[in-house]
């Protein structure tokens, strides 16, 4: 029984130490536009923008005094039509200190801006959305990105949606449920004797 429970404790606390130390989260943007991609014109096609990023790489970002950015570990479009590609330009999503938001290039051009009231507080780190934007800006400058299909330019921007989405780490989930089902054997043992 001395083993269980030690067992146990030591499997919960190692499980809640690495869900500290890290928290992937996924930023996802989708909409529709209009644009070209390695050449490959689109027109009002939906597209979904996948940025991968951990919560431990939110920083300050001084282009937005009281914002902050966390950039991408790897971001991905995926074009109706055209299939997925992983853009290769370093991109990050940022918050300002108001109700403004959105994805860019990192401490770069902002390539879609959002202004919505639903934005104002937000920390990078937490899910949050769907927000919609229905008058998405800046995305003019969302233009000469490199991706693995090629150059990627828009020309024009529908409403754009952004969700975030916290993403468990499967180790720390393991350990968690390994401590959990120790402990639950444990009082099993324990209530028979």
């Amino acid at each position: 029984m001395k083993f269980f429970q030690m067992f146990g404790c030591l499997a919960v606390c190692l499980g809640s130490l690495a869900s500290v130390q890290a928290t992937p989260i996924s930023y996802v943007y989708s909409g529709t536009g209009t644009g070209t991609l390695g050449g490959t014109p689109f027109t009002d096609a939906a597209f979904t923008i996948t940025g991968t990023a951990d919560t431990t790489n939110i920083a300050a970002w001084a282009a937005t005094p009281g914002g902050l950015q966390n950039p991408h570990l790897s971001t991905l479009i995926n074009i109706e039509g055209l299939g997925e590609s992983s853009i290769t330009t370093p991109v990050h999503s940022w918050v300002g200190s108001g109700t403004i938001g959105g994805i860019g290039k990192n401490l770069g051009p902002n390539w879609i801006t959002f202004n919505e009231p639903a934005i104002a507080g937000y920390d990078l780190a937490n899910a949050i959305g769907p927000i919609q934007e229905d008058n998405p800006s800046n995305f003019l400058q969302f233009s000469n990105v490199a991706t693995t299909g090629g150059t990627l330019a828009f020309t024009s921007m529908g409403t754009v949606t952004l969700t975030a989405i916290p993403v468990p780490e499967p180790v720390s989930v393991t350990f968690v449920a390994t401590g959990l089902l120790l402990v639950a054997g444990q009082k099993r043992l324990i209530t028979r004797d």
